[in-house]
């Protein structure tokens, strides 16, 4: 199995029979040229599209899972961040894994939807946009902003290790947490004592926990797990690390191409900068796509690196800004008409034509189709956008039937 650095080592992996070209949609945000790691966002099922490169599941693809209950391509979702290798010739190729397991679950301490766009949980910030995927787990919460004191949340999304989470999934596990379902926190270790340590803002006793990888030790990334929270201390019933307790997404020498939010400013006198907590390295070869410099590079800004591992940085030779959340707009509307060859559909009321791309999120929330896309939108049926407007050109970076 591919040793993953960021991702717990324990999965349960199945060789599967592929998907082929049956329902053919949009993926995971992001990509790489030639052989190497990827990491993004589900946007879709099908054949994964990773920055306009087809990667088909076969046979041999290995579809890697932290949760027992978790062993194929079924049990993926929408919004969850996954890390994909595979080979290709920039144009078309084979993925020969696909790993995920989510960077939280806990309680939910605090709700400031409304004022901040974010929960806190188990002492972690969970931040979210309009892109973000919300799944009530057939609890009845409807909509993020409801989520109670005490509920328990699954999170997927990009990680600072400190405590900062920008969630691009959040799953409701329990209305109300039972004091008996285990939890898991993730983070980097802080303010070390001989029974205690800090995750983020959550402080961690770890005196009476199993330690398969042996003693915690400062700096280094692990995940806690427990059932004995008492709303400022989780006792852990066993801390173990993740992956070589280093965070860092590809190993060295591996190409790498790596969504997410950007985590410390750009540094101009050693020109680095963190992105999801893994440093990143500008040189003078260094491409800037579709605008933008290093001057622009700050912390919560979206991006996408393209680039190589050497040792524990990850050499950047391109860098793509993402939108902003303040950028972006949200519409509902009825689908007037669908134009596959353009990858575009025009709405009713407001007469407006929205471009897809292969990182538009689809989910349908109407017949619960894994493979929803494009194709599968209808004249009449009732849609909610989220988009981005550019000069005009109106670009879906979210489309959810209703």
């Amino acid at each position: 199995m591919t040793d993953m650095k960021i991702f717990p080592i324990l999965f349960i992996t199945l060789l599967l029979t592929g998907c082929g070209d049956s329902g053919e949609t949009q993926t995971a945000d992001g990509g790489i040229g030639g052989t190497g790691v990827a990491w993004g966002r589900v946007t879709g099922f099908g054949s994964i599209y990773l920055n306009d490169i087809k990667y088909e599941t076969t046979t041999n693809t290995s579809f890697q899972f932290e949760e027992p209950l978790r062993f194929d391509e079924s049990h993926l979702k929408v919004g969850m961040v996954v890390r994909i290798t595979g080979n290709n010739d920039g144009v078309t190729g084979e993925a020969e894994t696909v790993e995920y397991a989510d960077q939280l679950e806990g309680t939910v301490s605090g709700n400031d939807i409304a004022g901040s766009n974010s929960l806190t949980v188990m002492g972690q910030t969970v931040i979210i946009d309009l892109d973000t995927i919300f799944d009530d787990g057939g609890t009845g919460i409807l909509l993020v902003d409801d989520l109670p004191i005490d509920a328990v949340i699954e999170v997927s999304g990009f990680s600072d290790g400190l405590g900062v989470i920008y969630a691009t999934r959040i799953e409701v596990k329990s209305a109300t947490w039972d004091g008996i379902d285990q939890l898991e926190v993730k983070g980097i270790v802080q303010n070390l004592t001989a029974t205690t340590f800090e995750l983020g803002g959550l402080t961690i006793d770890w005196s009476a926990a199993l330690l398969p990888d042996g003693i915690p030790q400062e700096g280094q990334y692990v995940e806690a797990k427990g059932d004995s929270f008492n709303g400022a201390t989780f006792e852990a019933d066993e801390v173990e690390t993740e992956g070589d307790g280093d965070l860092e997404w590809a190993e060295d020498g591996e190409e790498l191409e790596i969504e997410g939010i950007v985590t410390t400013d750009f540094d101009d006198v050693t020109n680095q900068f963190t992105l999801n907590g893994q440093t990143v390295q500008i040189t003078a070869s260094t491409e800037f796509e579709g605008g933008g410099d290093s001057s622009d590079i700050l912390t919560g800004k979206p991006l996408e690196v393209e680039g190589t591992m050497d040792g524990t940085l990850l050499i950047a030779s391109e860098i793509e800004f993402g939108t902003d959340s303040a950028d972006k707009l949200e519409i509902e509307d009825t689908v007037a008409s669908v134009d596959l060859g353009a990858g575009s559909f025009t709405t009713v009321l407001s007469e407006q034509t929205f471009v897809t791309t292969t990182s538009t999120i689809f989910i349908d929330e109407l017949t619960n189709d894994q493979f929803f896309s494009l194709a599968s939108l209808n004249p009449g049926d009732s849609v909610d956008v989220n988009y981005v407007d550019d000069a005009g050109v109106l670009t879906a970076t979210k489309v959810e039937r209703e």
